[in-house]
């Protein structure tokens, strides 16, 4: 059998359904090899793909870290003074890297439980997620607030001073929002989330609340 030059791959004289030009391209396919055009596309699809994978692990990356963040904002609050007091310290670290995993081994009555159930009662941090499965809508963030502040404002529940010129009447407008959203996004973690928070370091829990404190201070100044 004749092998046709390669260069007869290029030959705009020579029809592209010639008998010629299929037969090239049979033997040039038998011998692995791919046009110029197809091996653009093949990388383009590559890089497309690799594109999507990459935006789908920053977000999964992104949810776990706001999780985790949000579960070190409650845990803070509620450390004994002695830790609270010097955050920074190895005790205190320890201290609230003890705690945040009692929350990820989802041990009864951790602290994100006892938290969410204060600020959300009548509801709780369980009911909540209950509901979330079943609501069909989009705006359950919304509209579940918006039940338990009534809730809350009905029963007296909410009382705390509220700073002068803060953009919020009650403090409720602020927590309830925030444990809701936190509830939900801690429901929705799949088993490999908690296996990759449970693995987080004190360092990085320490660098978190650095963050924490960070934007505290930003909020003190701007207001």
């Amino acid at each position: 059998m004749t092998k046709l030059p390669k260069e007869q791959w290029f030959d705009e004289n020579i029809p592209p359904d010639s008998p010629q030009i299929v037969e090239l391209r049979r033997l040039q396919k038998a011998q692995g090899y791919e046009s110029p055009r197809a091996l653009k596309e093949q990388r383009e699809k590559e890089r497309l793909h690799k594109k999507k994978a990459g935006k789908k692990s920053g977000d999964v990356r992104a949810a776990r870290e706001k999780v985790r963040r949000n579960i070190v904002a409650i845990l803070y609050g509620n450390l004994e003074s002695a830790y609270s007091n010097q955050p920074f310290s190895t005790n205190s670290i320890k201290a609230l890297r003890d705690e945040y995993l009692k929350v990820l081994h989802r041990e009864k009555d951790n602290v994100l439980e006892a938290a969410s159930n204060l600020f959300l009662a009548p509801f709780s941090m369980a009911l909540v997620q209950d509901l979330y499965d079943r609501y069909q809508k989009h705006n359950f963030l919304e509209a579940m607030s918006s039940v338990i502040i009534d809730r809350r404002k009905q029963r007296g529940w909410d009382r705390d001073p509220v700073p002068t010129n803060a953009p919020f009447t009650t403090w409720d407008e602020v927590r309830v929002p925030f444990f809701v959203q936190t509830c939900i996004d801690f429901h929705r973690l799949s088993e490999t989330d908690f296996q990759f928070l449970s693995r987080v370091s004190r360092e990085t829990l320490k660098r978190d609340l650095k963050l924490l404190f960070r934007g505290r201070q930003r909020t003190r100044r701007s207001g």
